[in-house]
């Protein structure tokens, strides 16, 4: 047997017996010993040798007379303890932090709390005024209320991590990966996603029916709308519930819902081939979408006048055509998910057509095809 064990088991002898005289009144060798291990473990865990050291010193005070070598085996005791605290320290997962519920505003100024108030509380229902909202949740999920919409929030529910209730207008979403679900409710159905960006509008039609429309920017959504069951909204695509006919209150709200806050009037539908071509006007200016039987819009589009096109798009026209050419009409067209500018031009008695990306840069002919 080596010298360090025959030390330990004798010293574990004398503990036993009570031989180590100067023990703290009421404290057995035995539990003075086991309080030295914990007191290294717990600063092992700590990464906090110091602190270790300074409670052993308190504890060994009533011990000062002990042999030399009973010091020995307890700083090789205090030392084991650091030791095996560390390594654990290793192995045991990091304790995660206390994420209080709610969301944080992040920008904008939401309707329904107090002045320079930063956090929402749960169950609380806000509203964004003439400047959209940006919202942190604790899930880490970023959520922006379009002005004039507002939501209710509700955190954690059910077998959701995070669940808000969208009551009027319209929410960007932007939601990290999770194994729990993100759900966004509406009277119309629910939008629920394991981790996406996607965008949520609600609108009503002359019937007063609520129509449901979901854009997916990345990874894909679900839509649950009991008990017409569960619909899959894939990146890049555009979605309206309920889906339109060719004639009927649902055209109306179709355009409603691609053309959100606008007076859309003189609305007609009818079947071409495979897709519901619905048409109206937004005062003088024409609109126009092209949607499938099960509500994915292929496109829509709307007219402008030439100060409604963005400025590069402009400043891109003119840099080619001189400022001697004569718009003759412009129009914005979203497929999808892609944004484009169509624009008819008067150069030198011929009309010249140009389609542009938002930019400024022009897109060449069959790239739009």
């Amino acid at each position: 047997m080596d010298e360090p064990r025959r030390l330990a088991d004798e010293e574990a002898e004398e503990l036993v017996a009570g031989e180590s005289g100067g023990e703290a009144p009421g404290v057995s060798g035995r539990e003075l010993a086991a309080s030295l291990l914990i007191h290294g473990l717990l600063a092992g865990r700590q990464a906090e040798p110091e602190k270790a050291l300074a409670a052993i010193r308190l504890r060994l005070g009533a011990r000062a007379r002990l042999k030399g070598r009973r010091r020995l085996l307890w700083a090789g005791a205090v030392a084991a303890g650091l030791i095996l605290g560390a390594a654990l320290s290793l192995l045991l997962p990091p304790r995660k932090p206390t994420i209080p519920p709610g969301a944080l505003v992040v920008s904008g100024s939401p309707e329904g709390l107090e002045a320079g108030a930063a956090r929402v509380p749960l169950g609380r229902r806000i509203s964004a005024g003439k400047a959209p909202v940006t919202l942190a949740c604790s899930d880490k999920s970023l959520v922006e209320l379009a002005p004039g919409s507002s939501l209710t929030l509700h955190g954690r529910k059910g077998g959701d991590r995070w669940r808000l209730a969208l009551d009027a207008g319209a929410v960007q979403c932007e939601v990290p990966r999770g194994e729990q679900p993100f759900r966004v409710c509406t009277r119309a159905g629910d939008v629920v996603t394991e981790g996406t960006r996607f965008g949520v509008r609600l609108a009503a039609g002359g019937d007063a029916r609520l129509g449901l429309a979901v854009s997916v920017a990345e990874g894909r959504v679900r839509v649950e709308r009991p008990p017409l069951g569960s619909v899959a909204v894939p990146a890049g695509a555009l979605r309206l519930f309920p889906a339109p006919a060719a004639s009927g209150e649902g055209a109306l709200l179709a355009l409603r819902l691609l053309f959100p806050g606008e007076a859309v009037q003189g609305v007609t539908a009818k079947l071409d081939g495979p897709v519901i071509e619905i048409e109206g006007k937004i005062g003088d200016l024409e609109v126009e979408a092209k949607v499938a039987p099960d509500g994915l819009v292929q496109s829509h589009s709307r007219e402008l006048p030439p100060a409604g096109l963005p400025a590069a798009v402009r400043a891109a026209v003119r840099a080619r055509y001189g400022p001697d050419a004569q718009w003759v009409e412009a129009e914005l067209e979203v497929r999808g998910g892609s944004t484009a500018y169509e624009v008819t031009l008067r150069v030198k008695g011929k009309e010249v057509e140009e389609r542009l990306d938002p930019d400024g840069n022009f897109i060449r002919k069959e790239d739009s095809d």
